[in-house]
């Protein structure tokens, strides 16, 4: 990382607190430069606080790219996305995350370009929720199971007397119990995981072959066919 900021009459210390003011503690430019007026007794121009993190943001751009590489170069990958509003216009911030780096990438759509961006070269496992965006990338993919959890007991919420809802939620937590045992045990270890890739296949199997009236029963049915390979492949893509 650089250590120093760029020339400039500022010190870097007014420079990152004029930054983290803005960013870390959401307060408003305007606010930033009144409260420097306030504190210095000089007139400082009304553009300064934009300036600075302009600048900075320059200066920072290899740190940021070299973020960028590495998120790329490793073996796990966790996204997520956000709306924003700027100036009343929506927007996207993307995060992307190996645990120990995150960069954030923002977009003026919620298409599936970011992701396809950020995961050109990835050779490793994309963590991420059911957006369809992230169907997109070629690489190894794992939904996040707490989404399909929350989601499922939401519905079952929802539909306390669909029957066939809580057959199939219950049969999901009867499976998904003894892995969450293991991995509390062991760890993410495939040596002691890849053992339950036959009852994934059977669960998958037997969720697809029954025959569902309701409709919640039905939605879910169909997320299994879908992605149900993708809702285990910790099982298998671990050391």
């Amino acid at each position: 990382m650089p250590q120093a900021y760029p020339s400039t009459i500022y010190g870097n210390s007014l420079q990152a607190w004029s930054v983290y003011q803005n960013i870390g503690l959401l307060r408003s430019q305007d606010s930033i430069v009144q409260e420097m007026r306030e504190l210095f007794g000089h007139e400082y121009s009304g553009h300064i606080a934009s300036s600075i993190k302009s600048s900075l943001s320059r200066f920072y751009e290899p740190t940021y790219r070299e973020l960028i590489a590495k998120l790329r170069a490793g073996k796990l990958l966790h996204a997520d996305e956000t709306k924003v509003s700027v100036k009343g216009t929506t927007a996207w911030v993307w995060a992307f995350t190996n645990l120990d780096e995150v960069a954030f990438i923002y977009s003026d759509t919620r298409d599936a370009c970011t992701v396809e961006s950020m995961t050109n070269g990835f050779g490793g496992v994309l963590v991420s929720d059911f957006y369809a965006a992230y169907d997109s990338p070629k690489c190894p993919q794992q939904k996040c199971l707490i989404h399909l959890i929350r989601e499922t007991n939401d519905d079952l919420f929802k539909n306390p007397f669909d029957k066939e809802l809580k057959v199939l939620a219950a049969q999901f937590t009867a499976l998904l119990t003894p892995i969450i045992e293991t991995v509390d045990r062991f760890g993410l270890k495939r040596c002691h995981l890849k053992k339950y890739s036959i009852e994934v296949s059977r669960f998958l199997k037997n969720t697809a072959d029954v025959e569902l009236v309701s409709e919640s029963a039905r939605a879910y049915q169909r997320r299994f066919d879908r992605d149900g390979r993708k809702l285990f492949t910790f099982l298998e893509a671990l050391t």
